[in-house]
């Protein structure tokens, strides 16, 4: 009975150690001074590699007839190789990002810009620390043509960002990615 009593202990101890709560994220300095720099300069370059859409009809049908492609789900796509991109240079913004899901307004067809596609200033521009951790909130409207898109970008010192676009056409999108500072070369 006492072996018994023993092992329970230990395998107490050992799950209390196991789920104790992480003491912090291990950001070092230069990955901190870089995203600080970005911020700064107003010059950060997000890479999407996956889309996160809203899941609806629409999509679970294209999933049961197999067309989404192999290591994706319906609610989240890998783009990888798409040159999906979101560009922030000053008080400009430019994006070409794959989209997926349903457009709420009619609009024209163009097959070579089915995704979301804008170049422009900025309006209503601003940068926050985030809430938690050490990274950055930037937040921006812009329109192209007649369509209205209100962007978030959640940008981190590990070079992970996270991307939602909120369309006055569309349901709204979310992309996961990586950022770099924004280099014109």
């Amino acid at each position: 009975m006492k072996t018994v009593i023993k092992y329970m202990f230990v395998v107490l101890i050992l799950g209390a150690v196991g789920c104790a709560s992480n003491p912090g994220s291990k950001v070092s300095a230069a990955e901190l001074e870089a995203l600080n720099t970005a911020i700064s300069q107003k010059s950060i370059d997000i890479t999407a590699r996956w889309a996160r859409p809203m899941p609806d009809q629409a999509l679970t049908s294209i999933a049961n007839a197999g067309l989404i492609s192999p290591g994706s789900s319906i609610n989240r796509i890998d783009i990888t190789g798409s040159g999906s991109y979101l560009r922030v240079v000053q008080d400009s913004v430019m994006a070409d990002l794959s989209y997926f899901g349903q457009r709420q307004i009619g609009g024209t067809y163009n097959p070579r810009k089915g995704g979301i596609h804008f170049k422009g200033l900025a309006k209503d521009f601003t940068v926050e620390p985030t809430k938690k951790g050490d990274g950055y909130t930037i937040q921006f409207s812009v329109n192209e043509g007649v369509e209205n898109y209100q962007v978030t970008a959640h940008v981190f010192p590990s070079q992970i960002s996270n991307v939602s676009v909120v369309s006055s056409h569309r349901g709204p999108i979310w992309y996961d990615g990586t950022w770099e500072p924004y280099n014109p070369e």
